[in-house]
């Protein structure tokens, strides 16, 4: 191994010897990651013709602990614009997360005298750049080690040290969910959390404006009732978490389609869930309804949006002994 090499790994990994295998670092190098608002992920993979570069910003800061915060896609893979920009913003944080506490062991000295090429860094199999208070940071993840305890990852850019460390862990785990760019988007059709809604109500088409009522709950205490004062914790409970997490098969991203399936579900709705939140006094609305075979749906929550549920969805919006 060359002494400059030497100086590189242990600089980055401190307490290393190149006669023993290295642990972990003892801290986070890229720690600051928790704290950004924009990233930048990355792929190349041109064997597979799966190459793909997104950017994302968060816009919104989180309103208490554990809150991701509200995260929307800056651009699309393809430059084509998008008509719903919610990305998943659970994932996203975690994925920033698993960055953050990263730590590193330093790869060996082998790997060390390759070039950058033959480990899978130049290019990169993953890039993620993300913006702090002094620029932005850009790592760079490649093939697997020999030993199979990680990835090659190296930290490019001005004030990189630029040594070839190998990287592992949760952040390997949530990358390798990202099959395609669609994964970073909100696959719920409302972004809102269960804990966060104090009273439903679905409504079922039957020729009428808006519908007829068909089920009823509000908060009291810790549970719910209905508009009979008859206790339905059990039931509001188990159906609030179905209608809240109706996944969307497809993103209309065609802005005239969006457009018009939008305004067709004002009209026909075949159900229509209204709730409230506890700081936001106007009622929300999911729209869902079913024509040529498919089934669509809108919501208030994500303006301009519309989205194509599976085949099944109509029959979590029926109140039954399911919930």
């Amino acid at each position: 191994m060359r002494v400059d090499s030497l100086l590189l790994v242990a600089a980055l990994f401190p307490g290393c010897t190149p006669s023993e295998r290295p642990a972990p670092a003892s801290r986070a190098p890229w720690a600051d990651a928790r704290e950004s608002e924009r990233l930048e992920i990355a792929r190349f993979a041109p064997s597979d013709g799966r190459s793909w570069a997104l950017r994302l910003e968060r816009v919104a800061a989180p309103r208490r602990a554990g809150d991701p915060g509200d995260w929307r896609l800056a651009s699309s893979p393809d430059g084509e614009p998008l008509v719903d920009l919610r990305a998943d913003s659970t994932f996203v944080s975690h994925l920033l997360d698993s960055v953050a506490s990263s730590r590193p062991s330093a790869a060996d000295g082998g790997a060390v005298k390759r070039a950058r090429s033959e480990l899978g860094l130049d290019p990169p199999r993953w890039t993620l750049r993300w913006g702090t208070p002094s620029g932005s940071r850009e790592l760079r993840l490649g093939d697997e080690a020999a030993d199979r305890s990680g990835v090659y990852a190296a930290e490019t850019g001005a004030g990189a040290r630029g040594a070839i460390g190998i990287a592992g862990g949760a952040m390997l785990g949530l990358l390798g969910r990202i099959a395609a760019p669609e994964d970073l988007r909100l696959r719920r059709l409302s972004p809102e959390s269960p804990d966060d809604v104090v009273e439903f109500r679905i409504l079922r088409a039957n020729g009428t404006a808006g519908g007829r009522e068909i089920f009823f709950a509000q908060r009291q205490g810790g549970g719910w009732v209905g508009r009979d004062g008859m206790d339905h914790r059990v039931k509001a409970g188990r159906g609030l978490e179905r209608l809240l997490r109706l996944e969307i098969s497809r993103f209309i991203d065609d802005e005239t389609l969006a457009g018009a399936v939008r305004a067709r579900l004002e009209r026909e709705a075949a159900y229509r869930v209204a709730y409230r939140l506890r700081r936001a006094p106007d009622e929300r609305v999911l729209r869902v309804g079913r024509w040529n075979g498919r089934v669509w749906a809108s919501a208030d929550s994500r303006p301009g949006g519309a989205f194509e549920l599976a085949a099944g969805a109509l029959e979590l919006l029926e109140p039954s002994s399911r919930w």
